[in-house]
């Protein structure tokens, strides 16, 4: 069963330990990842969020966050 949590959790293991919601959007169709990323951490991986600053293509100044995955949980 391919779900957005299982695509999350295989980037995390073998992409790379962060992810934006661009990124998201961009690989894996994922446009709620904070939803997601809220599942996952109920199901107990760490995953920890980085306040993020950018520039978007208008030359403002964005705010948005970066996740980034530091293992699973033992509970």
């Amino acid at each position: 069963m391919d779900t957005h949590f299982t695509r999350l959790i295989w980037h995390f293991e073998n992409v790379s330990d962060t992810i934006t919601s661009m990124d998201a959007i961009k690989r894996y169709g994922m446009t709620r990842l904070s939803a997601v990323v809220f599942n996952a951490r109920k199901a107990g991986y760490h995953i920890e969020t980085i306040p993020t600053e950018g520039t978007n293509r208008y030359g403002k100044t964005v705010h948005f966050a970066t996740y980034k995955y530091c293992g699973k949980r033992d509970n």
